[in-house]
C-alpha cells in the first residue's frame, strides 16, 4: 500500500496534461511531443457515456479487485480508444464504488509483464470534477503506476473550458495547475495478478472526499452526480520509436483530458445496482 508521495513527479508529467507541471501559476497547457497519429479534431457532438458507482458495504482498499466478493458487486466497464487514435491498446477494466465519505476506484490492466519497463510507462488515471458547478473550472487527476505510487494534480480556471470552433480541444486555455497536490488520507494499492493465466496489474484508489480541495469537497450519497473519466496511458518504446497509447472510458483526444474537462462522463451515484454484477475478470453482456 502506498500513500500519495512526492516521488511521483517522474510520471505525472507524462500524462494528462502532457506538460511538465510545476508551481501554482497560470500555465498554458499543451500536448507537444504526443506521438499519437490522426487529426486533432474532437467533435463536440460525440456522445458521452455515463458512469455508475454503487454503494460499498465496507472499505474496499484492501479488497482484491480480481477475487474479492465486494468488488464483484461493482459496475465494471471497459476502456476504449481515444477520439484521435485507432492503434490497439492493452485491455483495461475499471469500476467505482462509494460510501458516505470515500470514493473507491479499481483498475484491472492487462500487461506484457515486462520487468524492464519503467513504472511510469504504464499508469491508470482518475479524472474527477465534484464541484458544485461541475463545469470544468475545478477538477483534479489522480494518476497511479503499477508500483502504487500516486500523484494528484489540481486544475483551476476562471472560465469553463470550451472546444475550438472545429470541435478540437483548446490547448491555449489558461489553467492554474497545482501539481503533486497533497490529499491527506488518499491511499492507493497496486499489485500484480493473473486473469486466465495472463498477467495483469491492479490498482485500487481510496479517495477521501472531505480531504479534497475545498471546491471539490462533496458528500457521496445516492442521487448525487459528478463528472469523471477513467484513463490508462501506456508508453511503448522500441528501437525506432516511442509510442504513447491511451484508452479511456469517455472518449477524449489522447493527452487532452487536462484541457477538455467537458469530455468527462457524468458519474451517477446509484442507490442500488442498475444491472446484475459480474466478476471483475469476466465480460459484461
Amino acid at each position: 500500500m502506498a500513500l500519495m508521495n512526492s516521488n511521483s513527479r517522474n510520471f505525472v508529467r507524462l500524462l494528462g496534461a502532457a506538460v511538465v507541471l510545476c508551481a501554482p501559476a497560470i500555465l498554458w497547457v499543451g500536448c507537444k511531443g504526443n506521438s499519437s497519429p490522426g487529426p486533432a479534431n474532437q467533435l463536440s457532438g460525440t456522445t458521452l457515456p455515463a458512469l455508475h458507482a454503487w454503494p460499498a458495504a465496507t472499505n474496499l482498499l484492501a479488497a482484491n479487485p480480481l477475487t474479492d466478493a465486494a468488488w464483484r458487486k461493482a459496475p465494471w466497464v471497459s476502456l476504449s480508444l481515444p477520439l484521435n487514435d485507432s492503434r490497439p491498446v492493452p485491455p483495461t477494466r475499471a469500476a467505482i464504488m462509494y460510501d458516505p465519505k470515500h470514493l473507491y476506484v479499481a483498475f484491472i490492466c492487462s500487461t506484457t509483464d515486462d520487468a524492464t519497463r519503467a513504472p511510469s510507462d504504464d499508469t491508470a488515471e482518475l479524472w474527477l470534477d465534484t464541484s458544485a458547478a461541475g463545469d470544468g473550472r475545478e477538477f483534479l487527476s489522480v494518476i497511479v503506476n503499477r508500483q502504487g505510487s500516486a500523484a494528484v494534480t489540481w486544475y483551476r480556471t476562471d472560465l469553463a473550458p470550451q472546444p475550438n470552433e472545429d470541435g478540437s480541444p483548446n490547448f491555449l486555455h489558461p489553467f492554474r495547475i497545482l501539481s503533486n497536490y497533497k490529499v491527506p488520507g488518499l491511499q492507493v494499492k497496486a499489485a500484480p495478478g493473473l486473469v486466465d493465466g495472463a498477467p495483469v496489474w491492479t490498482a485500487t484508489l481510496d479517495i477521501p472526499m472531505f480531504d479534497l480541495p475545498t471546491p471539490l469537497q462533496s458528500t457521496p450519497k445516492p442521487g448525487a452526480s459528478w463528472r469523471a473519466n477513467l484513463i490508462r496511458t501506456n508508453i511503448v518504446t522500441t528501437a525506432s520509436r516511442r509510442a504513447i497509447l491511451q484508452s479511456n472510458f469517455a472518449p477524449v483526444q489522447a493527452g487532452a483530458q487536462s484541457v477538455a474537462p467537458y469530455r468527462m462522463a457524468e458519474l451517477f451515484l446509484d442507490s442500488t445496482p442498475t444491472f446484475p454484477p459480474v466478476a471483475a475478470n469476466q465480460p459484461r453482456p
